[in-house]
């Protein structure tokens, strides 16, 4: 079935700033046409084939600053399954500025958490839903997920089973962690009228909610993935000082016009081709996504934060806030009149090197599945 047209909008062009954003772009699309990649300040999505959503232009200059050598980051590993690609990394909180590539910012403080070392693997994907469904009552699933971006849905994992597993909206995604928490003997995160969701095609769905003190797996927030796509450590007098915003509280920070690991800008081909598998870097294979963990990892140990496929998160789409936060979730309801969108961060094999700025944004309707989104896992820090 054909999916219908959608909106996809940009937001004001202006100098960076603090503050709320606006749209002023609207351009009615239809599936057809997502694989055509739009380049310049509409930056619109690339190799989704699927739903649209709210994308923002870049608005900053590409700047040049060293990268900085930082101590291995401390890492844990779920008990179950025995598969590979399975590590958290512990990531230390704090305040940061969140910036949007539009230059829209806000002061954000947060929490210790963990997260994914690498995007959920096919393999792992395929084991924990095939363990789901056998449960009573059964866990149950809108889509069944691919084995990149050219497996069969569904389908046993083959030698590309370190792909990313991809088509899964966001419903899957939460039924899916909620799964992969009761296998670990941990209490799932997402719930409807205080029962764990179980089932990502039941009617009431967008009534989930997420108990934050669950020690459960999550979808890690806008907030902590950009800020785990950003932090590149403790400020020790390595460089990076001349950086604008760069250094807070501490702490060095990659520019949000940058590629999550990246030595340089995003417009930087070598930088951004030595973290990130994209458009530019993956012709010869046809756009098609890559096994994890095959490009360099960012400051913190993190593999494909920007490239290979898109990442869910938990928030609605929304304007950022006009004061500083903590741990913020975004708003509880999506805003009036601007489409049910939640966030996608880090862009896709397909995309061009304007989509994986660490600042970029864009909201996809949680309902669809038919682009390259993947499941970073994360989890409070106990």
């Amino acid at each position: 079935m054909i999916a219908p047209p959608y909106h996809l909008t940009g937001s004001a062009r202006r100098p960076a700033c603090r503050g709320r954003e606006r749209s002023v772009i609207v351009r009615t699309v239809t599936v057809a046409t997502l694989g055509t990649i739009i380049l310049g300040l509409t930056a619109a999505l690339a190799a989704c084939n699927g739903p649209g959503a709210r994308a923002e232009p870049d608005t900053h200059r590409d700047e040049h600053e060293p990268v900085l050598e930082l101590s291995s980051p401390e890492v844990t590993t779920p008990n179950a399954p025995e598969l590979e690609h399975r590590e958290l990394v512990r990531v230390p909180g704090g305040p940061f500025y969140q910036e949007s590539t539009n230059g829209a910012s806000f002061e954000h403080t947060l929490s210790d958490f963990e997260i994914a070392k690498y995007a959920v693997t096919y393999e792992l994907w395929y084991e924990v839903r095939s363990w789901a469904e056998e449960r009573d009552p059964p866990y149950q699933f809108a889509n069944p997920g691919r084995e990149g971006s050219d497996g069969v849905d569904g389908a046993s994992p083959t030698d590309r089973r370190h792909q990313p597993a991809t088509r899964i909206n966001w419903f899957d995604a939460v039924v899916w962690l909620n799964a992969y928490s009761e296998l670990n003997e941990l209490t799932p995160v997402y719930r409807i009228e205080d029962e764990p969701v179980r089932d990502a095609t039941r009617a009431d769905r967008e009534q989930t909610v997420a108990d934050w003190d669950a020690d459960g797996f999550r979808l890690p927030t806008e907030g902590e993935w950009q800020y785990a796509a950003s932090w590149r450590g403790e400020a020790n007098g390595d460089g990076g000082r001349n950086a604008e915003l760069r250094e807070f509280s501490g702490r060095f920070w990659t520019p949000p016009t940058w590629a999550s690991g990246a030595a340089g800008g995003h417009l930087d081909s070598e930088a951004t081709g030595a973290v990130a598998w994209y458009m530019e870097n993956t012709d010869e294979n046809n756009g098609t996504t890559q096994p994890v963990g095959t490009r360099e990892p960012n400051q913190l140990g993190l593999y494909d934060m920007s490239g290979n496929t898109w990442e869910w998160t938990w928030d609605w789409y929304a304007a950022y806030p006009d004061q500083p936060q903590t741990d913020y979730r975004g708003p509880d309801a999506p805003p009036e009149n601007d489409g049910p969108y939640r966030v996608l961060r880090g862009a896709s094999v397909g995309g061009a090197a304007v989509l994986l700025q660490v600042g970029y944004r864009i909201g996809f309707a949680p309902a669809n599945a038919d682009f390259s989104g993947g499941i970073r896992p994360a989890r409070n820090l106990r």
